[in-house]
């Protein structure tokens, strides 16, 4: 007795299809082939369900305060509530035989008739053929899905006014695909699938397979918070959703029957329960922004996110906008701006603190900023002091850039003797912008003449907490900087310290005030998180990148972009042979 209630499910439900659907004489279409494929379990389906309630009262809100919703513990399966008006308007729109997308439409924002994920039935237990194995492998290929759209068709299961976008790479194998989905099966193929599928589906799988498993884990989460929040009878109406390189964003409209605490207090339970890690619950004006950690991460390109950015000054002047990192909540480039003159740009503290633990990246973003710093400027205008307790070990391949002085610093002795010679000249600055009635270096190179102008100093001190724990070294950094926190700005000097564990005994408070701009990435435990980025989070970051800027007061999530050391060395050549060198 192979033939199991699987069995009887396919033939009733493809008995259904007999019946339910009509087709005209004019269209090729082997309904009957349909109909033997399906009993066979060698076509995709999809079963949905919808209960509408319709309202004999002016505001249907009367009945449900959401108007359309998923039904929590059933896949695909939705409410929705028409009012009095919508009734009406339904009722017209049949009788002038026309679309009712536009009224399903206005009940709210949900689209199920646009959302489509079919699967080939669960397989026999004792049949199953040699065809239909090899119709499941073609059915497990690519179809393009939620791709930067250029190329529009339209789906005419539902009417006209909805269109399926289809990314602009591989635009004409992905039309043959889309015929082929919507033509009569072919006899040679049992999958249903036409030749042209079968051609050029190999083209795009590599690309498109990666897109369909990113959307349907992205969707199968987002199904699996919805149904979990409504289970403990928490309002769960999303208003959108965005997948990061390190997590999935939700955006749930907040109501008194879901506030931040009442998520927070369900993150263990949706957790062990329904396998969701949430990393961060964000409030924002009407909704909350819940954030879950993704299985696969993705690696941002540094060359990449450099040929999209923004550079804000004019060529031969001084750059003080760096790039950080792409940022989580809308997928924007992150900037470092320390200087005055950008007005549509936040301005940010003179100096800057980094901390993270081994596996963090804290290296990959020292690094990225001191190329930013060298790309965008000339060796003339951008000196940087690099100083490294670990010998330099992390640098090597920027020994090349012609803005380092003294190469790498490694002795502690002259580690302070430098930071010395910082306020020595910073007070000698000032001489000169008196002298010259300007406020800051930036204006007083663009009053004088070419060869007056005078560059900006960096001071970079990577793992400076191994030092800090003698005490005389402590004593001349804390001075040094309490004395360059306030005026170095405008003297064009900035700091940026860095350490893997910035603890209170090698961060003491009066050098922590002064480094007012924090890129923390995971740290290990909750204390220093606090003190690093002035409050909990940093040590359930995700390591490899995955940043926490406190800038400006607000904290901001992003990823830090990646560059091989082979990249490194040849953007040290590219710097070295620019003209201005």
């Amino acid at each position: 007795m192979w033939c199991s209630t699987r069995q009887i499910f396919l033939k009733r439900l493809s008995d259904l299809l007999i019946d339910g659907i009509l087709v005209s004489s004019r269209q090729s279409m082997d309904i009957h082939q349909w109909r033997e494929n399906l009993r066979r379990g060698e076509l995709r389906i999809e079963v949905k369900g919808y209960s509408h309630v319709f309202a004999p009262f002016a505001d249907s809100n009367t009945i449900s305060e959401d108007l359309q919703l998923k039904l929590p513990g059933v896949h695909a399966c939705y409410q929705e509530v028409f009012g009095r008006k919508q009734v009406r308007d339904l009722i017209l729109s049949l009788y002038h035989n026309k679309s009712s997308l536009p009224i399903r439409k206005s009940i709210g924002d949900y689209k199920p008739w646009q959302e489509h994920s079919p699967q080939l039935p669960a397989p026999g237990t004792l049949w199953k053929t040699q065809a239909s194995k090899n119709a499941e492998t073609k059915q497990n290929g690519a179809i393009p899905t939620q791709k930067p759209a250029t190329h529009q068709y339209q789906d005419m299961s539902h009417g006209k006014g909805e269109t399926l976008d289809l990314g602009e790479e591989h635009s004409e194998a992905a039309t043959d695909i889309l015929k082929g989905l919507l033509s009569p099966p072919s006899p040679s193929v049992s999958s249903g699938m036409s030749t042209a599928v079968q051609t050029n589906i190999g083209q795009i799988a590599p690309q498109t397979v990666k897109h369909e498993k990113n959307d349907q884990w992205s969707r199968e989460i987002l199904d699996t918070l919805q149904r979990a929040l409504l289970s403990y009878s928490l309002q769960a109406k999303v208003l959108g959703s965005r997948l990061t390189p390190n997590t999935l964003l939700i955006r749930l409209k907040g109501s008194d029957r879901l506030r931040v605490e009442d998520i927070e207090k369900k993150k263990s339970v949706l957790l062990t329960t329904h396998g969701l890690s949430i990393l961060n619950i964000i409030a924002q004006p009407g909704e909350i922004v819940v954030s879950i950690a993704r299985p696969q991460r993705e690696t941002v390109s540094l060359q990449e996110v450099w040929r999209q950015r923004d550079l804000f000054v004019s060529p031969g002047e001084i750059n003080l906008c760096f790039i950080l990192g792409i940022k989580e909540m809308d997928g924007e480039i992150l900037y470092l701006n320390l200087g005055k003159s950008l007005d549509h740009l936040p301005n940010h503290a003179p100096h800057t603190l980094i901390a993270g633990t081994t596996g963090s990246e804290k290296s990959v973003l020292m690094q990225n900023l001191l190329l930013d710093v060298c790309k965008t400027n000339s060796s003339q205008f951008a000196h940087i002091y690099l100083i490294d307790p670990k010998k330099g070990v992390d640098y090597q391949q920027l020994l090349g850039l012609p803005h380092l002085r003294e190469g790498i610093i490694t002795e502690q002795g002259r580690a302070q003797e430098i930071l010395s010679l910082l306020v020595d000249q910073m007070e000698q600055r000032y001489e000169l912008l008196s002298k010259a009635n300007v406020s800051n270096l930036i204006d007083y190179n663009r009053k004088v003449g070419p060869n007056e102008r005078v560059p900006v100093l960096w001071l970079v001190h990577d793992e400076f907490a191994d030092w800090m724990l003698v005490d005389e070294y402590k004593e001349a950094v804390s001075t040094s900087v309490q004395r360059l926190g306030t005026k170095a700005r405008a003297a064009g000097i900035h700091l940026i310290f860095a350490a893997q564990r910035p603890d209170a005994n090698v961060l003491p408070p009066q050098l922590r005030d002064n480094l007012g701009n924090r890129l923390i990435l995971r740290v290990e435990s909750q204390g220093t998180s606090e003190i690093a980025l002035g409050e909990k989070g940093a040590e359930k970051l995700l390591g490899k990148g995955h940043l926490a800027a406190k800038l400006g007061g607000e904290i901001t999530y992003a990823q830090v972009p990646f560059l091989s050391s082979e990249e490194q060395v040849q953007v040290v050549e590219e710097i070295r042979k620019q003209s201005y060198v």
